[in-house]
């Protein structure tokens, strides 16, 4: 029987709101860990997410969902966030996860943008992680804020201003793209040496190119891309091909198959 726990977990002056699904009750049991990352603007309660939480426990994995500063039920503001605070909570979340009994290895997977902040966080600490997966990873961040904004181009990259939109909607600081500018995705990959990752991608994705998949996954050193035909940045119509490639790559290093 598969069991949940939701609670908070300081970091960083805040509190950040997370969901432990864990594949049964039983006392003394240990399981492999996906700490899962929503995207942008996202939530731990989305379709895409849930699925995920669902389908872990399902194969015996356990799932612990989090919500980084200035998402969801989160602490925080969505104004004042950027990826370098949601790189050193993914570190508090990892040291967090290791102290945990019931925790056998601990896997990071991120969505969109919790993919490039996950992307960070497996550099800064590679030898806490068994394995990596990047869903629909947003790796065109730091292109974008060098050349005038993400999704679209909307500003003068030479004169960052102090606050603009994201998807024309939420109110964000000027600083998230000063920030996005300075990403060190490369040495992220380099530190996080050989260790197993998995890109899944939409070949359709509306939102990040495909490209942008298969640029990830050969920039390191052992990754599988698995590419998605027909389908959105979400995963809407085919997010069950996305937890059995997510399940078979988990099997694989565990050494269940």
């Amino acid at each position: 029987m598969m069991s949940t726990r939701e609670f908070y977990f300081p970091s960083g002056g805040i509190r950040l709101h997370c969901k432990l699904d864990l594949p049964g009750d039983e006392a003394g049991s240990r399981f492999p860990l996906v700490l899962v990352i929503p995207g942008l603007t996202g939530h731990m309660e989305e379709p895409h997410i849930t699925a995920i939480a669902d389908a872990l426990p399902l194969s015996g994995y356990a799932c612990l969902r989090a919500e980084l500063y200035g998402h969801g039920m989160s602490g925080g503001s969505f104004h004042d966030h950027n990826l370098f605070l949601w790189a050193l909570e993914i570190m508090d979340l990892i040291d967090y996860v290791r102290k945990m009994d019931s925790v056998s290895e601990i896997y990071l997977c991120g969505h969109s943008q919790g993919g490039t902040a996950a992307v960070l966080g497996a550099g800064l600490k590679p030898d806490a992680l068994d394995g990596l997966i990047l869903l629909a990873p947003a790796m065109l961040m730091k292109e974008n804020a060098m050349t005038g904004g993400f999704p679209e181009k909307f500003f003068d990259p030479e004169r960052i201003p102090d606050e603009t939109l994201v998807f024309d909607e939420q109110p964000i600081s000027g600083n998230y793209y000063r920030v996005n500018r300075l990403l060190p995705f490369d040495d992220a990959i380099r530190l996080y040496g050989n260790r197993p990752v998995l890109v899944v991608h939409s070949r359709t994705d509306e939102l990040v190119p495909f490209r942008y998949g298969e640029e990830t996954a050969a920039a390191y050193q052992n990754a599988e891309l698995i590419s998605i035909d027909g389908d959105d940045h979400c995963f809407e119509t085919h997010i069950n091909l996305v937890t059995t490639a997510m399940i078979r790559f988990l099997d694989r290093i565990v050494g269940r198959n």
